[in-house]
Parts: C-alpha cells; sequence; structure tokens
C-alpha cells in the first residue's frame, strides 16, 4: 500500500493528549470515586488501544517510520505507567470484597494494560527497523509487515523469547530488554496475586 499525499498519522503526543482527555470525562461521571478511577483508566487504555490500532491499519510500518522516529525512552516511560496502573488494578481487585462486576472490571483492565503495552512496543520495533536499516532478521522475509513486528512484541511478553528470530543490533537490543523486563514484572506481579486471591476465595 502506497502512502497517499497529505496522509499523517496521529503523532504520540495527540495520542496521549486524546486519551488524557477520555479518561478526564470518563472520570466526571457519577460513579463512586475509586469505581471512576477504574473506569477512568480503562477507557484511556481502551482509547490507546484503539488509536494505535487504527495506526496500525491505516499505515505500513515502513510509511510510519517515515513520519516518526523511534523514542525508547518514552515507550518505556508510557508502558512503565501502564503497568503501575496495572498494580494499582490488582491491587483493587485484592483489597477488599467486590461485587461481580467489579472483579470482571479489574480483569478486563489488567488485559488492556498488558495489550497496550504490546501494542507501544510492536510499533519500536517496526520503527527501530526501519529507520536503523535492520536490527531484527526474519526468516524469509525480507520486507517485514506488522504481522512480524506483533510476532516480535507478542512473543516477547509471553515467552520471553521468539525462537527463530535474530537480534543483529544493539540498539534492537536495548529495547527488547526493557520490553521483556517490563514484560515479566506485570505477568509476575500477575500470577502472583492470582494465586493471592484464589488462596483467599478457598
Amino acid at each position: 500500500m502506497q502512502k497517499k499525499p497529505g496522509r499523517k498519522p496521529i503523532s504520540i503526543q495527540a495520542r496521549l493528549l486524546c486519551e488524557l482527555l477520555v479518561g478526564i470525562v470518563i472520570f466526571s461521571l457519577p460513579f463512586p470515586t475509586t469505581t471512576r478511577v477504574v473506569l477512568a483508566f480503562i477507557a484511556t487504555l481502551l482509547a490507546g488501544i484503539a488509536l494505535i490500532s487504527f495506526r496500525l491499519n491505516r499505515f505500513t510500518p515502513w510509511e510510519l517510520a517515515g513520519f516518526q522516529s523511534p523514542d525508547r525512552k518514552l515507550a518505556f516511560l508510557e508502558s512503565l505507567f501502564y503497568t503501575i496502573g496495572g498494580f494499582g488494578l490488582l491491587i483493587y481487585l485484592a483489597s477488599s470484597e467486590h461485587e461481580p462486576f467489579h472483579f470482571a472490571l479489574g480483569f478486563f483492565g489488567i488485559i488492556c494494560v498488558w495489550l497496550l503495552i504490546q501494542l507501544i512496543y510492536c510499533q519500536q520495533y517496526a520503527l527501530q527497523y526501519y529507520r536503523d536499516g535492520g536490527g531484527l532478521a526474519f526468516p524469509d522475509c525480507s520486507r517485514p509487515h506488522w504481522t512480524e513486528f506483533l510476532y516480535q512484541g507478542f512473543c516477547m511478553a509471553a515467552c520471553y523469547q521468539t525462537s527463530d528470530t535474530a537480534v543483529t543490533s544493539t540498539a534492537m537490543r536495548q529495547l527488547i530488554a526493557t520490553h521483556g523486563i517490563l514484560s515479566y514484572i506485570l505477568s509476575v506481579s500477575i500470577i502472583g496475586m492470582m494465586f493471592g486471591l484464589v488462596a483467599n476465595i478457598l
């Protein structure tokens, strides 16, 4: 797909602003304070997922790299914020007795945190690859598309490795290291909290 003249992706700053505005609107709804905070955070996550998904659908990786440079620090800070928010959701689940709705809300929020972090790093892998002229070697793939970068991101999040993709640059190793560390911390925290919740129920 060729880039159309005048078509530009929404900037990261604009995306973050949209997420913030959505969160503020939801927070203003007439619910108990804790519920409003959780709903606002989840709405922010959903806005981020929707906007990034729109980007991936509308632009190829090489088109997006023509507009935007990779920013490992911003990706890390944004993902760290969502990870801390995920801890908040885990505490929300474990702190007191809740109705089934509250448990469902908390679990859904944690899934959204996990998904959004992977989408953020999927973009970073693509931008790093096409800006630096490589960094990842996918077998039998001379021009990686979003499928390859989503594969890299979700495999790193779930397994902390990929069996068939080679890392060939220091910058990409740094990006993968920060992604792996955040994903590991979030996953271990989720598993630990789930064991705690099950133990309390039993």
